[in-house]
């Protein structure tokens, strides 16, 4: 099967890419908040599942890839292959979304980290995959940011 990985990196074809042990979302104050309280409740509550910062993210859908990727700077998106067997979880990036603005408000985010690990889903999911390691099939980096965001948002010009 094939999905989709954002990332600011210059892959070539067929790069095997493994954990970097970091994330995009440590980039910021709320981003390392949000990776706190999701590894406490793993770690507290999901002990049998994987340490994000231990994985790969891909998305398992084009649109998402392309709705991370539109918020990014300078990324790039690829497909990618990897074997089911790879997959060590499936969870919700929209939860994850919820979270920043729960913690923004001054609100909990713990019931939100226990969804991402049960793999529940929100209104508009957006699934993410944590994977051991993936190959890179190609570069799909659309040209045009309005244009994904016309897509993205139903934009019409009409």
């Amino acid at each position: 099967m094939t999905y989709y990985r954002v990332s600011k990196k210059d892959y070539c074809k067929d790069a095997e890419i493994g954990p970097s042990g970091n994330s995009s979302s440590l980039d910021t104050e709320i981003g390392r908040h949000i990776e706190a309280v999701l590894e406490l409740v793993r770690s507290a509550e999901f002990p049998d599942k994987p340490k994000r910062l231990d994985g790969v993210f891909l998305f398992s859908d084009e649109r998402c890839a392309q709705r991370y990727w539109w918020r990014m700077t300078d990324g790039r998106i690829y497909t990618v292959k990897t074997d089911e067997a790879d997959i060590l979880h499936s969870g919700d990036m929209m939860l994850l979304h919820e979270m920043e603005g729960a913690l923004k408000g001054d609100r909990d985010a713990t019931e939100l980290a226990r969804r991402y690990w049960r793999g529940e889903n929100s209104q508009k999911p957006c699934e993410e995959l944590l994977v051991t390691k993936a190959k890179i099939d190609e570069e799909v980096t659309p040209t045009s940011r309005v244009g994904v965001f016309n897509k993205l948002y139903k934009v019409s010009h009409d």
